[in-house]
């Protein structure tokens, strides 16, 4: 109908074509009964609107009150209704109605209604409060220019810095040229806190009208008010401000101020700053140069560049630092040379952050300029090129790594072959692996690493022939690699090197391993390890064995209950309550009766997991046990299984005297919540 009425050719068709768009973006929904639904909030919001303007006329006040002002559902469906009334009688009624309910709801409703009828509106605000600093807080409310005459007025209270510095708050939220230009003799104020808001608002307006009084204020007393001015003038962004900051720069002597001004020209980041920054790299304070520096490496003009390598040589360790970084910031092929000449010359203080940047640059001159310090006589020096080219990962620096691995320093060729391995090429990963099982490398955590990052049955096989060296933290570092690659491949190595671990370190690493691939030939692996005639070797078998929880293990760990290491038999018990299966039951009953205080303690943490009801009567009885925890783990059970036969003998169990009153109470509550049973346990 609205293209019909606007006379618009092929209405019908441009029509569904609207409608498509808005049905592809989620704004509406086809609906039941060939009806549109609106799923978004505005849309629902406008109809809603239309809808009440058309029963605005039929609702008494009371009504029009209670049932739709007083609920914050309705608010701004209200707002946006308040802009369709095209009757003035109407309009100021829905705004003294809107005050009555709340002051804020009746100055957005003011704010709201057509414009010329808002300075009427703004009357029935003043006279609907007597607070003079509520009245200017509603007047910005309404973000209304029929309210700057009053705040205007505000600004001028000779009394109340308050009530001016409210003003000026108020001003700022119209956003108004005319407020924002009343705003700039504020700048003036007596008042250090009116002033610090002008320049807040001022900088949130954007209006580059008010540059020239900003930067008149740079002359304040107050550093902190010239740093908020500076913050300002940068968040405005206006390059017409440049040439002002620049001439300050070169004239002030405050090194504060200096500063800030130098902050505000990155923040506008255009290349006419850089003869002003120039000049502040001469001050005489380090911060102001240092922040100098650091403009003319975010601003990126390649004419800066001699001045920011002049300042390589700096006092200061925080300039030279900021130097090598505003460099790398450049984009310029010129900046390369000192780069490599700070990365080589000063590795101490400036090679790191040389590093990063010649690594963010990751070109043809940063690579080459990095191959040549690998021949530097500094060992650091040619380690952290190494590193470099492993970051960068240009297949270019392929050949000039492999000829540093003749260096004789044994732990830079593993750095090479880290960086080597990082860039991933794969001839070249398969001839450094030849290399590694010729014993000129040996299985340091960097290459364990860097091959469980390739992660092929090229790595898998090299970290399997590591899992039998001679020294056992090579076998550690490998089990611990195969345990994040996770290749089924691997299982047999890893079962044999878990069997003959004669280290703890090692049978947790290639056990763990086993836990991850999970297959069956790992969990047929691991019920051998059960009859190891190493005790630490049976106890992590069935740790991993309740970590995978597989019903096959049951049978074999019920077996190994009856282990002679009380540590084996405790770590069945916790993984049998693991896995879960009630045909694990009547052995950990027979357990519960064992001589050993710990072993029983487990068995009852464990028929807690499982939560057979068949195990009551034996944990109540096991409540009454002589060891403490042994008890207490027994209650936790009981307060595990689902069934009030568990309930009622905890309740029993509180008026024993033989029996731990605080864990059985505690297990009262688990087991209430478990059955979500009200009734109140005895106190």
């Amino acid at each position: 109908r609205f293209l019909q009425e606007a006379g618009e050719m092929g209405s019908l068709t441009q029509a569904r074509l609207w409608l498509a768009d808005l049905l592809r973006h989620h704004l509406i929904e086809s609906g039941a009964t060939d009806k549109i639904q609106f799923c978004h909030h505005l849309i629902q919001e406008y109809y809603a609107a239309e809808k009440l303007l058309r029963q605005l006329p039929e609702q008494s006040d009371e009504d029009l009150k209670w049932r739709y002002l007083n609920y914050l559902k309705w608010t701004e469906p209200l707002v946006l209704m308040a802009g369709l009334v095209r009757e003035e009688g109407p309009a100021l009624r829905l705004v003294r109605l809107a005050l009555e309910v709340d002051y804020e709801l009746g100055a957005k409703h003011a704010g709201a209604i057509l414009e010329q009828w808002q300075p009427l509106a703004v009357k029935l605000v003043l006279n609907a409060v007597t607070s003079q600093s509520l009245r200017i807080r509603l007047l910005g409310t309404m973000h209304s220019a029929a309210a700057i005459p009053q705040l205007l007025n505000a600004l001028q209270d000779k009394f109340s810095s308050y009530i001016r510095q409210s003003a000026v708050d108020a001003l700022g939220d119209i956003r108004d040229t005319l407020a924002t230009t009343s705003l700039l003799s504020a700048l003036q104020d007596d008042n250090r806190d009116v002033r610090n808001s002008a320049v807040s608002v001022l900088s949130k307006t954007g209006n580059n009208s008010a540059i020239p009084e900003l930067l008149n204020a740079l002359q304040d007393d107050s550093w902190d008010f010239r740093r908020r001015v500076a913050n300002a003038l940068g968040q405005i962004g206006d390059t017409s401000a440049v040439p002002a900051l620049v001439n300050f720069l070169q004239y002030c002597n405050n090194p504060q101020s200096s500063r800030f001004v130098v902050d505000a020209l990155v923040e506008i980041g255009d290349t006419s700053a850089t003869s002003g920054l120039l000049y502040s790299l001469q001050n005489n304070y380090a911060y102001v140069r240092n922040s100098a520096v650091c403009a003319l490496g975010q601003i990126g003009d390649v004419s800066a560049i001699p001045y920011i390598v002049s300042s390589l040589q700096d006092d200061s360790y925080d300039v030279r630092i900021s130097a090598v970084r505003a460099l790398g910031q450049i984009d310029d092929v010129s900046v390369v040379p000192h780069l490599v000449s700070s990365f080589r010359d000063d590795v101490g203080n400036l090679g790191y952050p040389a590093t990063d940047a010649l690594v963010e640059r990751g070109d043809v001159l940063a690579i080459s300029g990095l191959l040549s310090t690998l021949q530097d006589d500094d060992s650091m020096v040619r380690t952290k090129a190494a590193d470099a080219l492993g970051d960068i990962g240009d297949a270019s620096a392929i050949p000039g790594l492999m000829s540093a691995l003749q260096d004789d320093d044994e732990y830079l060729r593993h750095h090479y072959a880290c960086a080597l391995i990082r860039i991933g090429d794969v001839s070249t990963v398969t001839k450094l692996l030849n290399t590694l099982r010729s014993g000129i490398l040996y299985m340091c955590n960097r290459i364990a690493d860097a091959l469980v990052k390739i992660g092929n049955s090229s790595a898998v096989s090299i970290l399997l022939d590591a899992l039998f060296d001679d020294d056992w933290s090579v076998r550690y570092r490998a089990a611990r690699s195969l345990c994040k690659v996770g290749n089924s491949s691997a299982v047999p190595g890893l079962l044999i090197a878990f069997q003959k671990s004669d280290r703890w370190e090692i049978s947790n690493c290639t056990a763990d391993a086993l836990v991850k691939i999970e297959n069956t030939s790992a969990i047929s692996g691991l019920l051998i390890a059960l009859r190891n005639s190493n005790w630490v070797v049976r106890f992590r078998a069935a740790e991993a064995l309740g970590e995978i929880g597989n019903l096959s293990a049951v049978p074999n760990l019920l077996k190994t209950l009856q282990d002679d290491s009380e540590y084996v038999c405790i770590s069945v018990a916790d993984a049998l309550g693991k896995i879960g299966d009630t045909s694990a039951v009547p052995g950990l009953l027979t357990t519960l009766q064992d001589d050993n205080e710990s072993i029983r303690a487990s068995a009852a943490s464990a028929l807690g997991e499982i939560g057979d009801a068949s195990a009551i009567p034996s944990l109540l009885t096991a409540l009454q046990d002589d060891d403490e925890f042994v008890c207490s783990n027994a209650a936790n059970a009981l307060g595990k299984i689902d069934s009030s036969l568990a309930l009622s003998g905890l309740i029993e169990a509180v008026e024993n005297e033989f029996v731990d009153t605080l864990e059985v109470l505690k297990a009262l509550k688990q087991a209430q919540g478990t059955l979500s049973y009200n009734r109140p346990f005895p106190s």
